[in-house]
């Protein structure tokens, strides 16, 4: 928490490229990048599968996101040496830590005008909880300034 503030301080703005949130958000840029986050998070999936369960999505957008993600560490991709090629892809432990995030993104979007309950034991709740203690210090911290 002491870390997050601390550093709210030293960038106080978001606006490079540096930006740890946007950096992390690009994750999800693209039509179909929440899709194939969905799809990851049953289990390994071919290239062929990827095509065949999010519709309207060319090879190339899929290449493109699939290796956007390897790059940033969120997916692995598995090359079997045989012929014809057989080529896996699957989330890393970074990538499937990504899974409640994308939880709270539904629930956030379920009912815009309402807050959503998150459940006891989950660990998106212990972030939730995080944020609110970050805004209520920040805003403390900004009392002492004035």
């Amino acid at each position: 928490m002491k870390e997050l503030i601390e550093n709210s301080k030293k960038t106080s703005d978001c606006n490079g490229s540096t930006c740890p949130i946007k950096k992390a958000l690009s994750l999800f840029e693209g039509k179909y990048s929440i899709y194939i986050f969905k799809e990851l998070l049953t289990g390994k999936k071919r290239f062929s599968d990827f095509l065949k369960n999010i519709p309207g999505i060319t090879s190339k957008t899929l290449n493109e996101r699939l290796k956007y993600m390897a790059e940033n560490g969120v997916v692995t991709r598995h090359s079997h040496p045989v012929i014809p090629p057989k080529v896996e892809y699957n989330l890393t432990e970074r990538g499937r830590s990504l899974e409640g995030v994308i939880l709270e993104l539904k629930r956030f979007s379920e009912d815009p005008g309402k807050p959503q309950p998150v459940a006891q034991d989950s660990q998106p709740q212990s972030a939730a909880v995080e944020a609110q203690k970050a805004r209520t210090m920040r805003e403390e911290l900004e009392l002492e300034v004035s």
